[in-house]
């Protein structure tokens, strides 16, 4: 197996995505209670509750997510298998369209 570098522009290329998705939970942590606050009566104590609990599951729901690197090997040899039957299905079928 190739080893990958992880370079710099590599590690900033990855964490991109991110920044759209904390974009929308800052949005939701900043407006949300002062908006229940305001429009349902409810105390600025009981929203911070509401999100609490809602983070505690999250962090529940993901407390064994960093997965061994037993496991990341495995799933790392599942998907080269499967990228190696598509690339040879698709030699084959191009072999096949051509005649030869």
């Amino acid at each position: 197996m190739s080893e990958i570098r992880a370079t710099r522009l590599r590690m900033i290329g990855f964490s991109l995505p991110a920044l759209g998705l904390n974009t929308l939970v800052t949005a939701v942590v900043v407006f949300l209670p002062a908006l229940y606050a305001e429009h349902r009566e409810f105390g600025a104590a009981a929203v911070g509750f509401i999100f609490f609990l809602a983070y505690a599951i999250i962090i529940g729901l993901l407390w064994r997510y960093p997965i061994s690197r037993d496991s990341q090997r495995q799933m790392r040899e599942i998907i080269e298998e499967r990228e190696n039957f598509s690339r040879k299905e698709a030699a084959g079928t191009l072999q096949a369209s051509t005649g030869d």
